[in-house]
């Protein structure tokens, strides 16, 4: 069953629900898979989030219509994860950022709990960047992901 109209939705949802439930990320934020979800944070983490983090967004959704008046067969989300914290060096978030890669790049045909599917999720892109927010140095390593979704 597809849910059409609210494709950014079923991204985000199977963003977090693929980060919440891996392990491997947890360590390599180096916290426990109870705390994971503290973790990941939609669009924009709050000031007071301490240790490496993740921040995940999308953004404008593309229709991939039919011909000859077939309707909507999939959309495709754009997605960014990246990996944050407070640190000089990228080095310092390139495990988790290796972590999110593995979690998403290839990824197919992944059934979303409250309908519809991501047909496929494929790395686009690189994100990394710095960022000085209070005084505080952050840098930012992650992917630019496509996500179709049904």
């Amino acid at each position: 069953m597809s849910r059409h109209g609210d494709e950014q939705v079923q991204a985000l949802e199977y963003a977090y629900t693929t980060m919440a439930a891996s392990q491997a990320l947890a360590d390599a934020l180096g916290t426990n898979l109870d705390a994971l979800p503290y973790q990941l944070w939609p669009d924009v983490a709050p000031a007071d989030t301490a240790g490496l983090f993740v921040v995940y967004a999308t953004t404008d959704t593309t229709d991939h219509n039919g011909i000859g008046g077939v309707p909507r067969l999939f959309a495709g989300v754009p997605l960014t994860v990246r990996v944050t914290g407070a640190t000089r060096s990228y080095d310092d978030l390139a495990p988790a950022a290796r972590v999110l890669y593995d979690l998403f790049h290839g990824a197919r045909n992944v059934p979303l709990t409250g309908g519809g599917m991501v047909l496929t999720c494929t790395r686009v892109g690189a994100v990394q960047y710095p960022e000085t927010a209070e005084g505080i140095e952050y840098r930012h390593l992650g992917h630019q992901l496509q996500v179709e979704v049904n």
